[in-house]
């Protein structure tokens, strides 16, 4: 009920209570030979005055005793306010921050973005001094030239070898853009903010011969741990199958990792 909520009517009634109790206390008659009959209130006013004192401490002293308990009642509804204030304020602070944080990543992702697309368009191929394929186009250029070099060894080496002697002609070329690749995959993998959004936009980004080249060096022993993140954010997704040097490639990585572009048989 809400009259539960108001302490001061309560303690008006107990007061009430207690000068009604007083009253009819006061308005009770007694009778005797010697004084006829009186009223405790005609006892009351003939008494002696310390007698009178007593009383009135006494009546005075209940009268305190419930506004005591009333002023302890209305202070514990003030704490109970604050606490409630302090509380909503906490939860409003802990929502602004975890926006400010979330808005924060957000910056940091998009600057991921673009740093990551700096450093594509900063690799080049270079003939006799001048730029033959820039960007984007470098990585069918060299996956051109690891299928050829497949081509030319097949019959006398292992895929394994060739890979390996590709990237260790090439790798250094591309080093930059490996690292900072995985290490972006590692900061949206970790970040309690990251959404299933974030990864794939980044996944959204990668070219068909980039993931070419990412698939590719994912089976060098250098690329190991990008192949955790190629897993978990399903990069090889939209990797063109059909496009890889051997169609049995695909089945030297874990199936999880190209999400949903196999149906439960794990056939392309």
């Amino acid at each position: 009920m809400k009259v539960l909520k108001y302490p001061v009517f309560w303690g008006v009634a107990a007061t009430l209570l207690v000068v009604a109790f007083g009253f009819c206390v006061g308005m009770h008659q007694t009778c005797t030979e010697a004084a006829g009959c009186q009223s405790n209130f005609e006892k009351f006013l003939n008494s002696p005055p310390n007698e009178i004192g007593d009383t009135l401490a006494g009546f005075a002293g209940a009268l305190a005793f419930v506004w005591i308990i009333v002023t302890v009642w209305l202070q514990s509804q003030e704490l109970s306010e604050q606490r409630k204030v302090l509380s909503d304020q906490r939860d409003e602070f802990e929502k602004t921050n975890d926006n400010m944080i979330a808005q924060r990543f957000e910056v940091s992702f998009f600057e991921i973005i673009s740093t990551l697309n700096g450093i594509v368009e900063s690799i080049d191929l270079a003939n006799n001094g001048q730029v033959t394929a820039k960007g984007r186009d470098c990585f069918r250029i060299y996956y051109e030239r690891l299928v050829k070099k497949n081509d030319k060894f097949e019959n006398t080496k292992d895929f394994d070898t060739i890979n390996s002697e590709f990237w260790l002609q090439y790798g250094h070329e591309f080093g930059h853009y490996f690292r900072f690749l995985y290490n972006a995959l590692r900061v949206v993998s970790e970040s309690k903010q990251a959404e299933e959004k974030h990864g794939k936009l980044l996944r959204s980004m990668l070219s068909n011969h980039e993931l070419l080249l990412i698939f590719y060096n994912c089976l060098h022993p250098n690329g190991e741990n990008l192949l955790r993140y190629a897993v978990e954010f399903e990069l090889f997704d939209n990797l063109p199958i059909d496009s890889l040097i051997s169609q049995e490639h695909f089945k030297l990585v874990p199936i999880e990792t190209f999400g949903n572009k196999f149906s439960d048989s794990g056939q392309p």
